[in-house]
């Protein structure tokens, strides 16, 4: 599983206001999208958008409305998290696969995540 995280300049009208967002790029292995599977946040991710113990995320799938509540798991006194609750529905409600690439933007000075999904063809 391939997963990178950058700072990028503002490249999409979902962050209007935003001058900067951050994007986190995950490539889905068989894994996390087979089985329930919770999905690791990475530790620079885990600090710089959910600093300590939220136990909620609000979330916004590109084309889709309203945004949705997801649930953060913590583990090893908040040294590990995960995305459980809705990142569970949200493989299943869109026959994600192995490959896909789900990419998560944190725009500043905005509350919610996009997520936006990208499928491979074949």
């Amino acid at each position: 599983m391939e997963s990178k995280h950058e700072i990028v300049e503002i490249s999409s009208d979902s962050c209007e206001d935003a001058d900067v967002h951050e994007e986190w790029v995950v490539d889905l292995s068989e894994a996390q999208t087979s089985g329930g599977q919770a999905l690791g946040v990475p530790a620079s991710i885990r600090r710089g958008w959910f600093g300590h113990g939220p136990t909620e995320i609000l979330v916004c799938i590109e084309g889709k409305e309203p945004p949705q509540t997801w649930e953060l798991l913590w583990y090893n006194q908040g040294k590990q998290c995960l995305i459980g609750k809705g990142w569970y529905a949200f493989c299943r409600d869109n026959a994600l696969s192995a490959g896909n690439i789900v990419t998560f933007v944190k725009c500043r000075g905005v509350e919610e995540l996009l997520v936006v999904l990208d499928r491979l063809d074949g």
